[in-house]
């Protein structure tokens, strides 16, 4: 578990990164869909299980931006919190297509 913790992060920081040139990132989110697509198989994994991963781990990046003080202000963490879903859903449908 906590190198897939690592691995996710991985892929967070490369989409950060590529925000301005998307297209670079896409055999990165390919070989993603295709190990994820593969858990569907081997696992019962469901399309609604995305749901609550985001959901999740929005749930953590609230709880650690939160106690920082450059989010003390709400409307500052809720639209980071925001980007943050947009970024996490825009990479599960590169990964599911």
């Amino acid at each position: 578990m906590e190198f897939h913790a690592l691995r996710f992060m991985q892929v967070m920081e490369s989409m950060v990164n590529s925000l301005d040139r998307p297209t670079s990132i896409s055999p990165l989110l390919d070989n993603l869909g295709r190990v994820h697509g593969r858990l569907a198989l081997s696992r019962g994994f469901k399309p609604h299980h995305w749901g609550v991963f985001i959901e999740c781990t929005l749930f953590h990046f609230r709880r650690v931006l939160s106690q920082h003080r450059q989010f003390n202000q709400l409307i500052t963490l809720d639209k980071t919190i925001i980007a943050w879903r947009t970024l996490l859903r825009c990479i599960i449908k590169s990964m599911k297509d």
